[in-house]
């Protein structure tokens, strides 16, 4: 990473949706005028070093981050005492599933599941998974 990239790091301009470093070295931000607005200003992310992880660590994480999602949503859906409407309830299952497909992915590419050979389809992620265990009696 370039000094004129860490400069971007300590403070984006207003507006700015994302910043990338240009193989000359040189710095480019991405406005979206919606943040112009923006309440907690200086907050952003930086996929840099994401970008360095291996695949399954790649997928590892953002299944955390999608099951975590599918936490706080749950949670607040409850805390606030309404009935859940279906769109609430859809978005809060689209993190967990998304959770669950990440992480089993995650654990195939780990033990060198080809990627060509995974698909979307949970039960037959969890299938090549159990497949791929040396030890047919975890589950």
């Amino acid at each position: 990473m370039n000094q004129s990239m860490k400069e971007s790091k300590r403070k984006l301009p207003r507006g700015v949706s994302a910043v990338f470093e240009n193989k000359d070295g040189s710095v480019t931000y991405i406005r979206d005028p919606y943040l112009d607005e923006m309440k907690w200003e200086g907050v952003y992310v930086n996929s840099v070093e994401f970008k360095t992880l291996p695949s399954h660590e790649k997928l590892y994480a953002l299944s955390i981050q999608y099951l975590k999602a599918a936490i706080v949503l749950c949670e607040k859906a409850g805390d606030s005492g309404e009935k859940l409407t279906w769109p609430q309830g859809s978005v809060v299952f689209y993190n967990l599933h998304l959770a669950t497909e990440l992480f089993l992915k995650s654990c195939l590419l780990c033990m060198k599941v080809p990627s060509n050979k995974l698909n979307h389809e949970i039960a037959d992620l969890l299938r090549q998974y159990e497949n791929a265990i040396p030890e047919k009696n975890i589950t």
